[in-house]
């Protein structure tokens, strides 16, 4: 079974970053700002799915980046309320994030 990640990322300006283990399905999404993704320029409101390499260079100035990981679910991957038997994990969702709420 697998299932789906979600993270949000900011970098300061010209940041470069490689992930050290990189989930095999990943989609990312320029909230704002550009950067160059595995060597793919995005800017703002654009997103590209990407394998195994995650490196991220941010643009001049900065990016916010929302990036979406597809992992297999194992033990180890559950959020630890969800192993201690706490099955709700209330989360106000991506439209309260734009409508300025979080």
């Amino acid at each position: 079974m697998f299932h789906l990640r979600l993270f949000h990322d900011v970098y300061p300006p010209g940041a470069a970053v490689t992930a050290t283990r990189p989930a095999p399905h990943s989609i990312l999404y320029v909230f704002a700002g550009s950067a160059a993704i595995a060597g793919s320029p995005l800017t703002q409101q654009e997103a590209g799915y990407f394998r195994d390499d995650l490196s991220v260079e941010a643009g001049p100035a900065g990016a916010t980046i929302w990036r979406w990981e597809l992992v297999e679910r194992t033990e180890k991957t559950l959020p630890k309320r969800l192993r201690q038997g706490n099955a709700a994990l209330p989360h106000p969702g991506v439209g309260t994030y734009l409508r300025g709420g979080i």
